[in-house]
């Protein structure tokens, strides 16, 4: 079978769960005898905008379609981009896949993609990473910090964006692409004193309920272009559900890992005199990294050490916030370990007693619980979304409250005063599938939209 996956970003370029979730499940099916390929959007300034390169990363054909933003008219065609047609169409032609699977939409890919390969003749699917089609900002976590229920058809959305709007100094050009030049001169005297910091100018209520309504109503459209939808968690898939999706169109399949980054895993916890918490993820402040380090400073009496690794200097916002990290934290057996290279998570795993995930939003399906359960190691985890799906109390691990830094410090000094529950919830953990596990569910599915086409197409 040919098999075109389409991504918003890809390694090397990036990073992210979605670009690794990708690349593993592109090498299991490849192994599996499959013809794969990679179609991306990438951003790059010394490049003429819509330019497709033709590369291969790690016996993998990629396509690269460059999209610096140059051409947006508006906040809308940040996911709409008609430009990037014709050398999508040129790719499906060239590579004349059986199936195209989306790993994303928007990121920098028009959204215009799944009709155009639908229009060809060629089924299609999605694999739903996070809640970006019905929230703008990925993850229903409010501009003020605060989980969400819903968009409720675009309203909840402009409270988010008006917050934002007053937080954030404004920039004109990009007001002036948003609300179009007639209506930025308009409004043109409060951009001056939102520019010299007075924060009084809000952006039009009633242009941006319609807009943000209008989206609401344009990514229900889309997701029903799409034949069959992937959920990687039963939390996930209830809330598309509940937005609107028809429960028969969408497919539970949870991600798996790869067992091959785990060489040189020691399945003993190390049970020291000090045990060892570690931390694996972003530095970023929607993980919880906040909470974390509150809770590690109601626990110096406690002979446990807290391992932070992460990239501390990705960026300058993310530099600012590690600084505000440390001068937070009171605790000597905190410390920031940096980043490590992918295939040492063997390594990493093995010293720890113990993984903590203090997200304050809801994750989908995070893979350091997937590999942390892989690696035999009991999860502390926010009791919300694929978190709490993944981790059950007493059994794997214990779920505390979300943003709760004193219920988390009560967890682990629980562990600490108890410490023979961490080889029993060890000896309970389950571990996930892996990726050649879950390719095999993904193939059922491909087989199942190429037979009903070609049924179709006999009839």
């Amino acid at each position: 079978m040919r098999i075109l996956q389409v991504a918003h970003r890809f390694l090397p370029d990036s990073s992210g769960g979605t670009e690794v979730h990708t690349f593993l499940l592109s090498k299991a099916l490849q192994r599996k005898g499959h013809q794969v390929a990679v179609y991306y959007r990438i951003a790059d300034r010394r490049r003429p905008e819509h330019e497709l390169i033709s590369q291969e990363y790690q016996g993998i054909p990629v396509y690269k379609i460059v999209n610096n933003f140059t051409w947006s008219q508006g906040p809308d065609f940040d996911f709409f981009d008609p430009g990037q047609e014709e050398k999508f169409l040129a790719v499906l032609k060239s590579f004349q896949p059986d199936i195209v699977h989306f790993q994303h939409l928007g990121g920098g890919l028009s959204t215009s993609l799944p009709a155009l390969t639908e229009q060809e003749g060629i089924p299609i699917m999605l694999t739903l990473h996070d809640f970006w089609p019905m929230c703008y900002r990925s993850h229903l976590l409010t501009s003020q910090g605060d989980l969400c229920r819903g968009p409720e058809g675009g309203l909840r959305c402009v409270q988010c964006w008006l917050y934002g709007a007053v937080e954030r100094r404004v920039s004109i050009p990009r007001r002036i692409r948003e609300l179009g030049l007639r209506n930025a001169l308009r409004v043109a005297p409060r951009f001056l004193l939102d520019f010299l910091g007075l924060r009084e100018y809000l952006p039009p209520v009633a242009y941006h309920t319609t807009r943000l309504m209008a989206r609401d109503v344009y990514f229900r459209k889309v997701l029903q272009q799409f034949e069959l939808l992937i959920a990687p968690s039963q939390f996930l898939r209830r809330r598309y559900i509940e937005w609107g999706v028809d429960p028969i169109k969408i497919r539970f399949i949870r991600n798996g890992v790869d067992p091959t980054k785990f060489a040189g895993l020691s399945k003993t916890l190390p049970l020291g005199r000090v045990l060892q918490a570690v931390y694996i993820g972003s530095i970023l402040q929607h993980k919880g990294l906040t909470v974390l380090i509150e809770a590690f400073n109601q626990l110096c009496d406690v002979p446990v050490a807290l391992r932070i690794y992460g990239n501390t200097k990705s960026s300058p916002g993310v530099q600012k916030y590690v600084r505000y990290l440390r001068g937070l934290n009171r605790n000597p057996l905190v410390t920031f370990e940096g980043p490590f290279p992918n295939e040492e998570i063997g390594r990493v795993l093995s010293e720890a007693d113990f993984v903590i995930v203090p997200s304050i939003l809801y994750e989908n399906c995070p893979m350091v619980i997937l590999e942390a359960l892989y690696a035999g190691r009991p999860v502390l985890t926010s009791d919300v979304g694929g978190m709490a799906e993944l981790i059950q109390d007493g059994r794997n691990g214990f779920t505390f409250r979300v943003g709760d830094a004193a219920h988390l410090a009560e967890r682990v000094r629980f562990l600490c005063e108890h410490r023979e529950i961490l080889s029993q919830l060890q000896a309970q953990i389950e571990p996930p599938s892996t990726m050649e596990e879950v390719a095999e569910e993904v193939l059922a599915s491909y087989s199942d939209l190429v037979d009903a086409h070609q049924t179709g197409e006999a009839g």
